[in-house]
């Protein structure tokens, strides 16, 4: 007996060394990352914060540190991600609000920002920041009115710790829009940026001028691999998923969809809450990139819907689904377990939360395919049986998955061995382009599609890919010429998403040209 004694106790005190040594090494590498950030080599450090992340993904501080480096680093829709990961774990993080919003602005994002910023006003009514950017970005999109209101707003909040220089911008700004008829877009000056708010107490964005930053614990969105994820089963609430919508970063062309089963019906208490959702409209959208594989556009979605409503049952339950195809099973669970305090009878989200901790255990999990929580109802067509594909429709299709998980590194992978066997497959090029455009390599990706464009003219997508590139890159008027070409493009590879988005993009961006 004292054997078997000594020899559990020192099983035990080998697995809790083992605990804090991998605490030790997130807390040394998120340590490497702050000292990489303060010596300006912004890329470094989100190499390091992704590493820490990778071991403790669930540090809020981390997350928003890593928004912070990706924001320096121009990689503004990357950053947004970041912070909404940092909130996602800290709900009372609401700086995280005005920093999304912020990114999105950078980006020319500017109805997204709107969104953000709203959210931020809302619950930090005393910055005056927060309504001067709103101003900004209601101002680049022409909406007069509320620019002519907001700014209004923010004169009026405006105390000695407000710069001058925002003082005489939003003065002028006014002057300009009550003299205008409103059916002309003002002209847009530069928006002079400061560093995203760093709030290192949850509740205390900063406000006015540009913080000092001393990264704090910071946020991405980890990298996900590309991998299969958990089998979420459906509770008997749960039918499959709708149609699609516009994301704030590309998807792949041509996403391998997912075999979608047939879902029961949902309970009375299910539809009830789905019919009287707020947010309904948005999780259509986000149930559109789901059911298309489109992970990474279906999580921010319905993190947008979340926004609207945070007590939406079936936002949080297909965000977990959304996260666990990307194997983000910790935060998966914590969407199940939101499903439940809402609605503690939801035996579909239990089922979730213990396959996914089977999964994260390393347990064979049978496989179940997930039906979400819908916004509405169509019926499932009969899948067909899957057919041999051919090495090269085989690589296509692992790229394509790969970038549907945001797993780019692997469909670059995939595309570089199918070029061994096959160089002229123009739609490789694309793929390979939209991969680089999520890594925000915009001039590599835009040399992948303009090889897809010499091998293949009549394809649309290419034409798209470099559009956002050019967005990307602060080349409006190439960002224009090119979401003109896309949608006049009779080539029927343009998803529904890209048109909606590239007809958004260009409204957006001949507004402020």
């Amino acid at each position: 007996m004292k054997y078997c004694f000594f020899a559990s106790m020192l099983f035990i005190v080998i697995l809790a060394g083992t605990g804090i040594a991998a605490a030790q090494d997130a807390d040394s590498l998120r340590m490497q990352g702050d000292e990489a950030y303060k010596a300006k080599d912004f890329d470094k450090a989100i190499e390091l914060y992704r590493a820490s992340l990778k071991i403790n993904g669930k540090n809020w501080q981390v997350h928003e540190a890593l928004g912070n480096a990706y924001f320096k680093a121009k990689r503004y829709t990357d950053a947004a991600a970041s912070y909404a990961e940092a909130l996602g774990y800290n709900p009372q993080l609401l700086s995280a609000y005005y920093n999304i919003g912020y990114s999105y602005m950078k980006a020319g994002l500017f109805n997204e920002a709107i969104k953000y910023l709203e959210k931020y006003v809302s619950v930090k009514g005393d910055d005056p920041d927060g309504f001067y950017r709103l101003a900004e970005s209601y101002y680049s999109v022409a909406e007069k009115e509320n620019a002519i209101k907001n700014y209004e707003k923010f004169l009026s909040m405006a105390n000695k710790d407000v710069s001058q220089k925002k003082i005489d911008d939003a003065k002028a700004k006014l002057t300009e829009l009550k003299g205008k008829s409103g059916d002309s877009a003002p002209a847009v000056a530069p928006v002079v940026a400061p560093a995203p708010q760093i709030a290192t107490q949850p509740s205390a964005p900063s406000s006015g001028t540009a913080p000092v930053i001393a990264p704090v614990v910071a946020p991405v969105v980890p990298s996900v691999p590309s991998a299969s994820a958990v089998s979420v089963s459906p509770s008997a609430s749960q039918p499959a998923a709708s149609q699609v919508q516009t994301p704030v970063s590309p998807s792949p062309a041509q996403p391998v969809k997912p075999q979608q089963p047939a879902a029961a019906a949902p309970d009375t208490m299910m539809k009830s809450s789905l019919a009287n959702d707020p947010a309904i409209e948005i999780i259509k959208e986000a149930d559109g990139h789901l059911a298309n594989g489109n992970y990474r556009l279906a999580i921010s979605t319905y993190r947008d819907a979340l926004i609207k409503n945070p007590n939406s049952i079936q936002a949080h339950y297909n965000l977990g689904i959304a996260l666990a195809k990307v194997e983000r099973y910790e935060q998966a669970i914590s969407e199940w377990e939101k499903v439940l305090q809402l609605d503690p009878s939801n035996a579909g989200a239990q089922e979730n939360i213990n396959r996914a901790k089977a999964k994260m255990a390393g347990a064979s999990v049978p496989a179940t395919q997930p039906a979400p929580v819908a916004a509405s109802q169509p019926s499932q067509p009969a899948q067909p049986q899957t057919q041999q594909l051919s090495p090269v429709d085989d690589l296509l299709a692992k790229a394509n998955k790969a970038n549907s998980s945001g797993d780019y590194a692997s469909a670059i992978k995939y595309i570089d061995e199918l070029m061994v066997i096959k160089k002229d497959v123009a739609e490789a090029y694309v793929v390979k382009g939209d991969a680089l455009l999520g890594m925000a390599k915009y001039l590599d990706a835009i040399n992948e599609y303009k090889k897809a464009l010499a091998l293949n003219p009549q394809l649309a997508n290419p034409l798209f890919g470099m559009a956002e590139s050019y967005r990307l890159l602060a080349k409006t008027d190439m960002a224009i010429q090119y979401y003109k070409l896309f949608l006049n493009s009779p080539n029927p590879d343009k998803a529904k998403w890209r048109i909606e988005r590239a007809s958004k993009m260009l409204k957006s961006l001949e507004a402020i040209r």
